[in-house]
């Protein structure tokens, strides 16, 4: 079997840990105490830091299956026998997890260049924060609709939705997709975790909008982030299995 084709299996083992640190999460909104929630949830708080170790951790994982992806024949191999989404998915969770905690600056307390001084909203060394890719102007105003559409957690969120749930169900369920899949060596995500994702979605969404005070706002955000990190090293994790059961069987790996 091609090791990209889509699991339909229910993989309890992932979802267990997803759905967990989802409900963690949110019990910390519930704790009265304000300086101890913020400890948990907001900038540089144990949830946030939390995702940036995932999302790192994700990064190392699919780092050891670019070098253990030996006899791969997906036409971005390039000639290589390797497959190169996953070093391609290892730089953009190590990038993911550097912007998370701003590349160290928020433990280093090292000064942020000039550049980023002058064009950063929150004067930090980070990308997501320059003025060009975030919803705030200098001032704080929210920017209109038209000129969200671009930024970086836009970006990341709906690109996640697409990668985790869309493009997993189209191949579940259309031939010439999952064929497509296939032959391009795209490391999709068990159905499992894709279904658990739009729920998640869901959830944040009646939050935001329909149970969550103001001040608890940022907070949604915060957690959003953090599982989408969790849930990419549960995606790195299914994949690093599989290949640690192909090359038990003597397969490449």
């Amino acid at each position: 079997m091609n090791q990209t084709t889509v699991d339909r299996q229910f993989h309890f083992k992932l979802l267990v840990p997803y759905l967990l640190s989802i409900a963690f999460s949110y019990a910390c909104m519930l704790v009265p105490e304000e300086e101890i929630r913020k400890i948990l949830l907001w900038e540089d708080g144990v949830v946030e830091t939390g995702g940036a170790i995932c999302l790192f951790l994700a990064a190392v994982f699919f780092l050891i299956l670019f070098f253990r992806s030996e006899g791969d024949e997906g036409w971005l191999c390039f000639g290589t026998r390797k497959n190169w989404f996953y070093l391609g998915m290892a730089f953009l969770f190590f990038f993911g997890a550097g912007e998370e905690i701003s590349w160290g600056q928020h433990y280093l307390k090292y000064a942020t260049p000039e550049f980023w001084q002058s064009h950063n909203v929150q004067a930090e060394f980070n990308v997501h924060n320059l003025i060009y890719f975030n919803q705030r102007e200098f001032s704080g105003e929210i920017k209109p609709a038209w000129q969200r559409i671009m930024t970086v957690e836009n970006i990341f969120t709906y690109g996640t939705l697409f990668y985790v749930f869309l493009l997993p169900l189209a191949a579940s369920v259309n031939q010439r997709v999952r064929q497509l899949v296939e032959r391009a060596g795209l490391p999709l995500a068990p159905l499992a975790l894709s279904w658990a994702l739009a729920g998640y979605f869901a959830w944040v969404k009646i939050h935001k909008f329909f149970l969550l005070q103001e001040y608890l706002m940022q907070n949604n955000t915060e957690i959003m982030e953090a599982m989408w990190g969790v849930l990419y090293l549960l995606i790195a994790l299914y994949w690093f299995s599989r290949s640690r059961q192909r090359a038990a069987k003597g397969e490449p790996a």
